[in-house]
């Protein structure tokens, strides 16, 4: 849906310096809010900033931390 948004010109990307800590740890937050029983580990870099939209980036990362609270065991990391 947003990719035909964004071929017809009607979804606005404000793209920019987004830090990925800050995606992160939101989308982790909320998931845990609907999902709870998870752990959730973050390594890596965290102060990597990466060119995006970071309010598009945040649903990104947190469409894939729901889908790994969703398909993975109770109580796993």
């Amino acid at each position: 849906l947003d990719l035909s948004r964004l071929d017809a010109d009607r979804l606005q990307l404000r793209v920019g310096p987004s830090p990925i800590a800050a995606a992160l740890s939101d989308a982790v937050a909320m998931s845990q809010l609907h999902h709870g029983q998870h752990r959730v580990e973050i390594s890596g870099d965290q102060s990597v900033v990466v060119n995006a939209d970071p309010n598009r980036l945040r649903i990104i990362v947190r469409n894939l931390i729901d889908n790994a609270f969703k398909y993975s065991p109770v109580d796993s990391t």
